[in-house]
């Protein structure tokens, strides 16, 4: 099915993040099928939860349009118009669903980390932290039985490749300010593995370096706010053992006098 001269709108909710896999296949697929990609936010109330109310409205050269709704069906048919390394193989199509699937829960997850109340906190980070170890250890399995080529299957970037690498990349910039601990299961130090395809796929989507580079400007000002805070922190606890230092010298100077 060619997709050339159609033109995209994409609507999404605040804060679902589900919409950001698609954002890059629209992106990566905008020169060589000539597609405009209009994107719009919807004006829904902030989610506390995600819920995908994702939406793909696709106008075709004949002056026809469809709608196509949820983040997994506007992938499908992406990538079944694209070249993100379509297969015909139903084994195949269904190991890479499975996988795309799991990578979505691993954002959900995330985001209900970011989202959720003090009062619950400790139980959702709990619950992330569990299927996070759970994932990388499973996805790193299937990375191994692929001879550790940074993809997942063959040698050629898929929208599984691409979907970890945007999901890993957002994930880093929303647990980093909450939970380090979090943070580092999925850090490059945590899953170096995970971050092999997430560098395989910075350097074969070439279209997509501004769209990447987002990410990596907004963690790295993640990050540095964290040092400074850090850094803050402990000059002020030095400052204070320093003073309290100096009022038990003192102290004992006055009882010596005495």
């Amino acid at each position: 099915m060619s997709v050339s001269h159609q033109r995209f709108k994409l609507r999404y909710p605040k804060d679902s993040y589900t919409y950001e896999a698609v954002r890059a296949i629209l992106l990566h697929g905008n020169n060589s099928f000539r597609w405009e990609v209009v994107f719009e936010q919807s004006e829904e109330e902030r989610l506390e939860f995600l819920d995908d109310a994702t939406n793909l409205t696709v106008y075709k050269p004949d002056g026809s349009q469809i709608d196509i709704n949820g983040t997994l069906g506007i992938e499908s048919y992406l990538v079944n118009c694209g070249d993100l390394a379509k297969t015909l193989d139903p084994v195949q199509i269904s190991h890479q669903l499975q996988l795309r699937q799991e990578i979505r829960v691993l954002l959900e997850k995330g985001v209900k980390v970011k989202n959720c109340a003090d009062d619950n906190r400790e139980t959702i980070e709990r619950e992330f932290e569990l299927f996070a170890k759970k994932f990388v250890q499973t996805h790193q399995f299937v990375l191994w039985k692929n001879g550790w080529c940074g993809h997942y299957f063959g040698t050629k970037t898929t929208f599984v490749d691409l979907a970890l690498t945007v999901s890993i990349k957002r994930l880093m910039i929303i647990l980093a300010p909450i939970n380090m601990k979090l943070y580092d299961i999925i850090s490059p130090k945590g899953s170096p593995n995970l971050h092999t395809v997430v560098n395989r796929v910075a350097e074969a989507l070439s279209k997509l370096q501004s769209f990447f580079k987002m990410f990596d400007d907004d963690l790295a000002e993640c990050l540095k706010a964290i040092e400074d805070a850090a850094a803050k922190k402990a000059a002020e606890e030095e400052g204070a053992n320093k003073d309290e230092k100096k009022v038990v010298e003192e102290n004992g100077e006055s009882e010596a006098e005495e």
